[in-house]
């Protein structure tokens, strides 16, 4: 009998599939693409063949795939959004969407998807929109290769280009997003994976959590945006592998920490921002095996940040190594290379014999006195510093690396 069931239902599976019906649609095509996809059944393919595509907001509430030639432009003239996505396991492949209308009251996209799953948006292009894909109370969401460019000059007036807000199990993967006020947005969210994602130009952040948790980027490049990444007000955050460069601007920062607790942040590599890693109120974090380089000032930990690691890092010709507000310091800081550092090792463990304290005395009165920088790399501070060095009088005390290493930390950059 169940052997009869069996074979019940796998014909039944298979007439169901014989059931899919592909649609065409050319630029002859009379229907429009929205009539045509209002009248297809659940699990119809719709292929539109290349062309120029005037368009309208597009609802899809039913499972379906889209699918565009290469070519396929739609168009919607500034005077509306264009998808608007209210079913579970829909595709959309191979589109140029463009010119979405700017709308101060809406959260107008190329793509929404709302209270939905199972949700693919792949290979995609969107040009000149206000939010390109806006994902609000969904889960099991993919984003892959999707090139989204916009034009925003004010971050008033601007969307991002991928918002995902109260969402769980979202992936976007080697998305090429610029133009928008954030690269990526995520909001109240949960397990989402971030890699491989070229998130530059932005007017405010690259990527940007806010009260997420449990959420992993990695291997993304994050460069000329406002400020590289921003995490706030979350926790559970793996920050690895990741390429923060030439984020620069008098509040900018490669990696901007708020309010954070319990992550990692590791194998990445801070290159020429003004700042490397902002951090105030982060608590719990193991900032291992990075590399800092040329920034302006690799480290500034505000004096609320407790119980950190950070070690294993290289630190290479930064202008200030590290900077804080206050004198206390009650985290760990060890085992770290210091391309400034004075090192002896007379008996070869490859730590140094000296303690290495990275906040010199210049760095501590800009922090007091913002108008002394206009002494930078002057006679006169390379003296003061000098003399900090051999009788340390001023600078915090508890900033120091008791074992500062004579060479750079080697670590997988491949892995």
């Amino acid at each position: 009998m169940k052997l009869l069931l069996s074979y019940c239902l796998i014909f039944l599976f298979a007439y169901a599939e014989s059931l899919c019906i592909v649609h065409t649609i050319t630029p002859k095509t009379k229907n429009s693409i929205s009539e045509i996809i209002s009248n297809a059944n659940s699990g119809d393919t719709i292929l539109i063949k290349k062309g120029y595509y005037k368009s309208r907001t597009i609802l899809i509430d039913k499972p379906i795939t889209i699918i565009g030639e290469k070519n396929t432009i739609i168009d919607a003239e500034n005077t509306a959004e264009l998808f608007v996505v209210k079913a579970d396991n829909v595709s959309i492949i191979g589109l140029n969407l463009k010119n979405i209308v700017y709308n101060s009251l809406k959260d107008n996209s190329a793509i929404l998807v709302e209270n939905a799953s199972n949700i693919k948006l792949k290979n995609n292009k969107i040009e000149n929109s206000f939010f390109a894909v806006y994902i609000k109370r969904s889960n099991n969401i993919e984003l892959h290769n999707n090139t989204i460019k916009g034009n925003s000059v004010k971050e008033a007036l601007s969307g991002n280009a991928i918002h995902i807000w109260y969402c769980t199990n979202v992936i976007a993967d080697k998305n090429n997003l610029s133009g928008h006020r954030d690269g990526i947005y995520i909001e109240f969210s949960k397990n989402c994976l971030i890699t491989n994602n070229n998130s530059h130009n932005n007017l405010r952040y690259g990527l940007h959590f806010m009260f997420s948790d449990s959420c992993d980027y990695e291997r993304n490049t994050f460069n000329h945006n406002g400020a590289g990444v921003a995490v706030m007000y979350s926790k559970y955050i793996s920050m690895t592998y990741n390429n923060f460069s030439l984020n620069r601007g008098t509040a900018s920062y490669g990696l901007l920490l708020k309010d954070i607790s319990n992550s990692v942040i590791n194998r990445n590599v801070f290159t020429s921002n003004t700042v490397g890693i902002y951090a105030e109120g982060t608590n719990r974090c193991m900032i291992t095996e990075n590399d800092f380089r040329n920034n302006a000032w690799a480290l500034r930990f505000l004096s609320n940040c407790f119980d950190n690691t950070i070690s294993f890092n290289n630190f290479y010709t930064n202008t200030f190594e590290f900077a804080t507000n206050k004198g206390t310091f009650r985290n760990k800081m060890e085992n770290n290379y210091w391309s400034s550092a004075k090192i002896f090792d007379l008996n070869r463990d490859g730590i140094s014999d000296i303690p290495h304290r990275p906040m010199t005395l210049f760095a501590y009165l800009v922090e007091t006195y913002s108008e002394t920088l206009i002494l930078n790399r002057s006679f006169f501070i390379k003296i003061l510093n000098l003399s900090e060095t051999l009788l340390p009088s001023i600078t915090p005390k508890d900033i120091v690396d008791d074992r500062p290493l004579m060479a750079p930390h080697k670590y997988d950059k491949n892995r």
